[in-house]
Order: C-alpha cells, then sequence, then structure tokens
C-alpha cells in the first residue's frame, strides 16, 4: 500500500502519526484483507515530518518524504509572495508523485491542498484509464470562518472529506452529506487525551492546592514560528518577570530542538531583542507540549490548536497573539469572527450560537495591542478555575470522540 500524505502544519503530522498508528493496527488484525494487501508494506511518501514517523520503520513502514514540512513554513502574506516560485515547483512534483499512491491524504492547509487536490485530479483525468487513487482530505478549511465557496472545490476534487467538527456539515452541499462524500470522524485530539487525562489533571491540581504550599505552575507558549516568536515572546517575558514566586514553563516546539542540549541555537531564536537577553534561564524549558499542560496551574497561548488541548484538559489561560499589522488588517478584511481561538469558536456552537461570532466564551482573548503585559496579568488573577474546569467538561462532551481509527478504517477500506 503506497500512501500519498500531505502534511504541511506540526500539528496535523501529529494527527497523521495517530492515522498511521491505527492504519497499522487495523490492517494487521485483519491481515491486510481490506486491500487485498497481505504482504505488502506500507510506503508513505509526499510531505512530512520522517523523524516523528520514524518508529514506524520497526514495522516495516517505509518513510519517503519528498519535502520536510519547515519547507512550507509561511508567515503572512508577504512570506506568500516571496515563496511562490518554490510552492509551484512543489505542487508540480507532488501531484505527479500522488498519482503512484493506493490512496491520497490531504491535510489541513487549505490554501496549498485545494490547489494540489485540483492538480492531482487533472492529472488523474488526462491519465490512460489505471488505478485513479481516491483523495481524501483531512482537517478540512474553516469554511464557516471565510471563503465559503471553496466547498465546491472541494466536492469536486475530494472524493471524501472527513470533518473533525460536528457543526462542519453545513457548510457543504445536500448531495455532499447524503451521498457520504461529507463524514464527521471525530476530533484528532480526543485521540491524543483520553477523557482521564481531564479527570487525573483536575484531581493532581486540586490535591497540590490543599496538601502543599507548592508555587502556581504557569505555562508560556509563544507560538511555533519564529515571527510569532519574535512579537509574542518579549511580553510573555515581561509577564513572567512579574510573577516571582511562580514556577514558568517555557514550551519550546519540537521544530526547535528536542531537549535543552542546543542553548545556543534557542538563543537566536528567543533572545534576539535587548529586553530578551538572558530570558531563557529564568524559564524551565519543556519540550512536551502535554507534559508542560498536565503541570500547569494557568497558560499563556499564542493561537493554535495548543489552546483547544489546553481546554480540553482544563488548563485555564488566556490566548494572546499579535501578528504583522498589514497581516491582520488584511485578515480582518476577509474574516468577521469576533474570536479565533478554537476553544471559543467550539463553544459558540456548544451553546447554539454561530462559531466565533457569539457572545459566550471559555477563555479570555487578547490580540494586536490588547496583548499588554497590565491585560495579560489581569486576565491571569481574574480567573475563574472552576467555571473553566465545568466548560472544559461541556467542552469535550460536545466534540464527542476522536477520529484516528476512523480515517484509518476509510483508508484502508476505500
Amino acid at each position: 500500500m503506497r500512501l500519498f500524505l500531505s502534511a504541511l502544519e506540526s500539528s496535523a503530522n501529529i494527527h497523521a502519526k495517530e492515522v498511521i498508528r491505527q492504519l497499522l493496527c487495523l490492517r494487521d488484525s485483519s491481515g491486510g484483507k481490506p486491500c487485498g494487501l497481505e504482504t505488502a508494506p506500507l510506503e508513505i511518501v509526499g510531505v512530512f515530518d520522517r523523524a516523528l514517523f520514524g518508529e514506524f520503520v520497526a514495522q516495516g513502514v517505509l518513510l519517503n518524504p519528498l519535502y520536510h514540512p519547515r519547507d512550507f513554513s509561511i508567515m503572512g502574506f508577504s512570506d506568500v509572495a516571496v515563496k511562490i516560485p518554490f510552492l509551484l515547483r512543489a505542487q508540480r512534483l507532488l501531484a505527479k508523485s500522488a498519482i503512484g499512491a493506493s490512496v491520497i491524504m490531504l491535510m489541513d492547509s487549505s490554501s496549498f491542498h485545494i490547489r494540489l487536490s485540483k492538480r492531482i485530479r487533472s492529472l488523474q483525468e488526462a491519465g490512460s484509464g489505471g488505478v485513479i487513487a481516491p483523495i481524501y482530505y483531512y482537517i478540512l478549511p474553516q469554511l464557516w470562518a471565510w471563503k465559503s465557496y471553496r466547498a465546491k472545490s472541494l466536492e469536486r476534487y475530494c472524493d471524501t472529506l472527513l470533518g473533525i467538527l460536528p457543526f462542519e456539515a453545513e457548510c457543504y452541499s445536500k448531495q455532499a452529506r447524503e451521498s457520504g462524500q461529507f463524514v464527521y470522524v471525530g476530533h484528532p485530539l480526543l485521540d491524543e487525551l483520553e477523557s482521564s487525562l481531564l479527570d487525573s489533571r483536575v484531581d493532581s491540581r486540586a490535591n497540590a492546592t490543599t496538601t502543599s504550599h507548592k508555587p502556581a505552575c504557569i505555562v508560556f507558549m509563544p507560538g511555533s514560528r519564529r515571527g510569532e516568536i519574535k512579537r509574542i515572546f518579549p511580553t510573555f517575558y515581561q509577564v513572567a518577570k512579574q510573577l516571582p514566586n511562580a514556577k514558568k514553563l517555557l514550551v519550546i516546539p519540537s521544530t526547535f530542538a528536542q531537549d535543552s542540549s542546543d542553548l545556543a541555537s534557542l538563543r537566536t531564536i528567543y533572545e534576539i531583542s535587548p529586553c530578551t537577553k538572558g530570558a531563557l534561564q529564568d524559564f524551565t524549558l519543556c519540550f512536551d507540549t502535554r507534559s508542560a499542560l498536565m503541570q500547569a496551574d494557568f497558560a499563556f497561548i499564542c493561537s493554535g490548536t495548543a489552546t483547544l488541548e489546553a481546554a480540553l484538559l482544563g488548563v485555564p489561560f488566556v490566548l494572546a497573539y499579535k501578528s504583522a499589522w498589514l497581516d491582520y488588517y488584511i485578515a480582518r478584511c476577509f474574516v468577521h469572527l469576533r474570536y479565533i481561538g478554537l476553544a471559543n469558536i467550539f463553544y459558540n456552537a456548544l451553546c447554539g450560537e454561530k462559531p466565533g461570532c457569539g457572545s459566550s466564551r471559555i477563555h479570555q482573548e487578547l490580540i494586536q495591542g490588547a496583548m499588554s503585559v497590565e491585560n495579560l496579568l489581569q486576565a491571569y488573577r481574574q480567573v475563574r478555575v472552576q467555571d473553566f474546569i465545568d466548560n472544559a467538561y461541556k467542552l469535550r462532551a460536545y466534540l464527542k470522540h476522536g477520529s484516528a481509527r476512523n480515517v484509518a478504517a476509510r483508508l484502508l477500506g476505500h
């Protein structure tokens, strides 16, 4: 079985890894019968983090990435213009490679993958009539936020649309919903966050509060891209200095380092301005998001999947984000949302409101100029912990279940 996988984001790679794990389990338990590939090894080709998938090599999986996800790291509209020649070359190479696959899975990154799906479909239709690999799109674009017209392209170029949100179905045609082209498979974060984790974290923090006088554990997550860190970390550092008695954890993305052995390199990312010189020595560095959040009493988090992860673990937090001003104003012209945090968007839907536009919220968001030291400290000091935990349980119940096993079953049973 040859799987063409394109996962450009670090979070997509984490979710893809769980799909591969489930795919191998299902294939082994069925003897490969769904595909008639009892003896054929699984080969994965495309865009993915080979190091992250390394554990599968021992199970006979062949890993042949054409690009690393970091090659596609783009932040803002100006970055896109610079990278257009590379992106066009990559699309041509990836489309040709996908033609020889048994099955194709595109994940997230809609601005790239919708065009790639169109190119792949064109090559398939111009082919010699051989086996045409089905195209699965997993982690769909946020049509409920902007560019809803993209639904037509997705339905035209993709065979199956794997939705991770209960309300996503409304964005697609009646035909796509009734024919099974659109399928709700569950949210991938729940594959990694068993319900017991929320219970154990809540219990452990409650016990720590009542049985000891340990300092509060505060987690800082200023982003996974250099541009984000440059804009956000200086403010986070000033906040950290206002919390002298707290244990302060700084989460380092795996794309930058796997451990603290490369401090010199990390300093070129986190200590590039005069106000952050020597900053890293004031934090305990953590290289695992889950581990950091399980210890946390509160977190300051840049937007992204980590905000939803924190919510599902019952970690009170504030979302803090600052982009380049030009990017911000351009985005405001196209995206008309009150909230940008996934947890708030889903909580709106849970409360029967339009996702991202409702009045209810599970956490505070401080964007652009509102992301000040004073506002961040106020958000920390005024948080209602029990209310947050109660809402975390509601959110987990709303999202229901994980999706990796459902996705793997479809990849095997096409």
